[in-house]
């Protein structure tokens, strides 16, 4: 059987590609538009797509979506989370390489050089599609004693110094006479006063901090 004799429609899938859109129709064979699974899109032939007696047919852009031992397709979200970590770590070209690489934060060795131990490491740890990686100390690389899987709300209360941040301290802003403290957990804001120098202002703050890791709640908390 001829394969190129086979009909491609709009919105099939042939291996890894989705066909998107006719690129152009010739009477030697058509070429398409086409998506591959990790994103890119790319324009192949019919026969390319197909194969013929003399070619085996492309089953996806020539990506690594088949390195590390097929772990990529099986769960390709992780491989981003995986993907992205790295790159804002050691990609200066990274939109937010500062907050990162730029900062001095790093990767474990084995997970930088190894998406399987990575993988391996999360699936070991918790990790869901819902939930996203976290380092527990923001100040620490990225390593098995500083990283978990947390929601999207618990990984934004745990976030770095903000870029408009004047004190250099999380949750600590500069006032006319001093400092203002405050700190949010569970969606509530509580304020933990006013200092005079930066110095207490931080001790108030950590303080909060260490309060809530034990008790996980600051509904009694007193300053």
């Amino acid at each position: 059987m001829n394969m190129n004799k086979k009909e491609i429609r709009v919105g099939d899938r042939l291996g890894h590609f989705e066909i998107l859109a006719l690129h152009n129709e010739h009477h030697f064979g058509n070429s398409w538009l086409v998506r591959c699974d990790c994103g890119n899109e790319v324009v192949r032939s019919t026969s390319r797509l197909l194969g013929t007696p003399k070619r085996r047919r492309d089953k996806s852009c020539g990506c690594s979506l088949y390195a590390h031992d097929g772990l990529i397709m099986k769960n390709k979200r992780l491989h981003d989370i995986w993907r992205h970590m790295v790159s804002r770590c050691y990609n200066e070209q990274e939109r937010t390489y500062e907050y990162y690489g730029g900062r001095g934060v790093g990767i474990y060795d084995a997970w930088r050089t190894s998406y399987k131990e990575f993988y391996e490491w999360a699936m070991q740890s918790g990790y869901t599609d819902n939930l996203t990686i976290d380092r527990i100390d923001s100040s620490n690389d990225y390593e098995p004693d500083n990283c978990r899987w947390v929601s999207m709300f618990v990984q934004a209360q745990n976030k770095g110094i903000m870029r408009n941040n004047k004190s250099g301290v999380t949750g600590v802003i500069p006032t006319r006479n001093g400092f203002k403290v405050e700190i949010t957990r569970n969606g509530i804001k509580k304020y933990l006063g006013r200092y005079i120098t930066l110095e207490a202002a931080t001790n108030a703050r950590h303080k909060a901090e260490e309060h809530f890791k034990k008790y996980g709640t600051l509904e009694d908390y007193e300053t």
